[in-house]
Formats: structure tokens, sequence, C-alpha cells
């Protein structure tokens, strides 16, 4: 087996082509497999899982001759090899036609999205919006050991992008050595800042401890003061070389927090009636009425849906057609509201939060926080004074 890298892991940008490249993948009268593999597993547990999901999939399809099931699985095999990064923590394969001769969408993903394979009329995307996270994209401008760094947030990602020495920080600004340092150093912090405005429109947070906070926060040129979402406060000890693994423990822990606030949100929800809806059809008709400001997901271990036959348990290879392609009775077109509801907030461009909640998961895994109007749209607008008709010949 060729086990040549073929791909980079999946950039913030690649990952919106490729979530429009998936809204036209697959017939409207066919199936596609979508897996996701946990590559911190390694390759071997990751083939036992595709072949095995494979077979059971496959079981329930007796239209299909041996042939092509075994060309499926090997298909699926080879792209797991040709995609397989060693610095990725995930893989995806998306498959349309596998009834017939298989096309393939894959790409390997910074983030480890778990073992999961679904089969449905569209392409499972809810895994790869939970990546849209602003906490997952944004940069960073940290101050440790009198280096100022900027860092690239990249779908969870963290590299450093540019870097500038620093005069030593203290609370009259800074102690120097001569007269030409703060400014010399203010010349370098800029050339760092407009490598920053280069790059894209990211949210950005300011890192240092917090003594020196303010102070970094007054260097800053004016043109990007407005990227400032947050500040973090670093221990006083910290080095840069520990930075990233700081970030990423910082990020793990705000995460937390919001989940017990959002939690929260959800077990009041059940008694008093406010911002949140609850349940995946109060939801969707949310969703419907563009009134979402975030969708809220509870996630299943590995999702499936009812592709099959009520009547002989055959797989609905055409689940558009109104008759069983094995039995030739009535069949109902399969429905699942987590991936339509997925592919609305995608068109919608409403964010989606991935939170593992007890009450949330009791109540089909989905609601949502409802946008709330602003106070100027709640104001009457005085009709204008009547003045007449104006007749125009």
């Amino acid at each position: 087996m060729n086990s040549q890298i073929t791909d980079s892991i999946i950039s913030n940008h690649a990952l919106e082509e490729k979530l429009v490249e998936l809204k036209s993948f697959g017939d409207p009268n066919s199936l596609v497999i979508s897996c996701y593999l946990d590559m911190l597993s390694g390759k071997n547990a990751c083939e036992s899982f595709i072949t095995e999901n494979l077979r059971q999939l496959l079981d329930h399809a007796p239209s299909l001759d041996n042939d092509t099931r075994q060309t499926l699985v090997e298909s699926f095999i080879e792209k797991l090899h040709q995609h397989w990064h060693p610095q990725a923590k995930g893989l995806t394969i998306f498959c349309e036609n596998f009834d017939r001769i298989p096309e393939f969408i894959c790409f390997a993903l910074p983030q480890n999205m778990g073992n999961q394979f679904s089969v449905y009329t569209k392409a499972n995307i809810l895994p790869l919006l939970t990546l849209k996270d602003e906490r997952l994209n944004g940069s960073v401008l940290a101050y440790t050991d009198e280096v100022i760094q900027i860092y690239d947030i990249n779908l969870g990602q963290i590299r450093p992008m540019a870097w500038a020495t620093a005069p030593r920080l203290s609370k009259t600004r800074h102690i120097t050595v001569s007269q030409d340092e703060p400014r010399e150093f203010d010349k370098r912090l800029q050339r760092v800042c407009l490598s920053l405005l280069r790059s894209q429109a990211k949210p950005m947070l300011v890192a240092a401890n917090a003594e020196n906070l303010e102070h970094i926060k007054q260097w800053l040129p004016r043109k990007i003061a407005w990227k400032i979402t947050d500040t973090i406060e670093l221990p006083y000890e910290l080095g840069h070389s520990a930075f990233s693994e700081f970030l990423q423990a910082y990020f793990q822990q705000q995460k937390q927090i919001d989940t017990r606030r959002i939690d929260e949100n959800i077990k009041n929800s059940l008694h008093v009636k406010g911002a949140t809806v609850l349940g995946p059809v109060s939801t969707l008709e949310a969703l419907r009425n563009q009134q979402v400001d975030r969708l809220l997901i509870s996630p299943t271990e590995n999702q499936r849906v009812n592709t099959h036959c009520l009547h002989c348990n055959s797989l609905l290879v055409k689940p558009m057609s109104q008759t069983c392609n094995h039995c030739g009775l009535s069949i109902q077109e399969p429905w699942d509201p987590m991936i339509e509801a997925s592919w609305m907030a995608e068109a919608q461009q409403v964010p989606v939060i991935e939170i593992k909640s007890d009450e949330l998961s009791y109540l089909g895994g989905m609601a949502c926080f409802i946008k709330q109007k602003r106070e100027a749209d709640l104001i009457p607008i005085k009709p204008a004074p009547s003045k007449g008709l104006d007749l125009v010949a």
C-alpha cells in the first residue's frame, strides 16, 4: 500500500472551499457516506473502523455484488493511506455513488473529531462546523521572555508568525539601557504588527503577565486595536517555549466554562421561557425563520441515520424513490434533523457549538440561542406627517 503523503492539514480557508464543494456532493437520489477517523488511534485502528462499518452497511445491500463491495472497502483503505498526515489528528472521508463508481472528498484535520460513520442523502458536516469556533481561528500577541510574538491560530493549530525583541517592562512602562531602545522597539513592533495586518482579519488576543498587559495594549498601533477581543493573563515564570501548550490548556478551560454556562441556560429554559429554544423541531423552525444566533449540539459517539427499508431492512440505495429498490414496497424518505440543521446553519453562517450536556441529549441533542433584537429595532418609527397627495402628470 502506497502511504506517500499527498495532503497537507486543511486550513480555515481550505475548509470553507471544501464546504462549498460538499454542498453539491452527491446525487439527489443517492446516499453519501461520511466517515470521520481518529488518527491518534493509529492506521490499523482506523482500517478496522472503516472495514467494520462498511461491512455492516453493505450487509443490508443485497443488490450490490461482491466485487462492488470489495472495491469500495479497498478504495476507502487506499484513501486513508493517501491522505494520512503524521501531524494530523483526524481524517474525514466522504463518498458518493458507492453502489456504482465511488467518488471521494478527503482531507486531514488538525483536530480529532473521533470515529464517526453515517449514511445520509447529504454529507454530515456537523463536526466540521464546530472547527469554525472563534477560539480556534484567531491570532495572539504575546509578551514572554522580553519577546513580543504573534501566533496564528488556524482550526486550533497554533504557530508563530512574527516576533520582535522588547525592552524589559515594568510599572514605569520599561527599563532601558539607553533612550533609543524604546524608539527602536516601537519600530520593530510596528513592523511586526504590519505583518499581522497583511494576514486575515482575525480576532486577536493579547497575552502577558498582569503587570504588562496594559503596556502592551498601549504600544499597539491604532490600526489593529479593533482586532483585540480579549486579554490573557500569563504566569510570570512562563517562557515563550511553553506558551503554545499553555494556550491550548487555556482554550480548553474556557470551553469548559462556556459549556457550564450554556448548560445552566438550558436548565433554566426548562422552567422559564427565554432566549433559548430547545429540541430539534423548535430549533429547525427557528433556523427556517433565520432567528438563530448560535446552534447548540450535543454530540453522539457514532451517529447513524435510518436509511433502511422498514419492510425488508435493505439499504435504501435510492432514498428519494417512492418504493424500495429490493422489495418494491413504499418507503419513507430518510430524514436527520442534526444534518439538516447543520446545512441550514452553514448557509446562514450561524456558529455551531458542541457541548456535552445530559439535558440537551435528553431533549434530542439540539437547541439554539435566539437573536436578540437591538433596542433601535424595538423603537417604533414615527410616520412622516401627511402633506397631501403629490400628483405626477
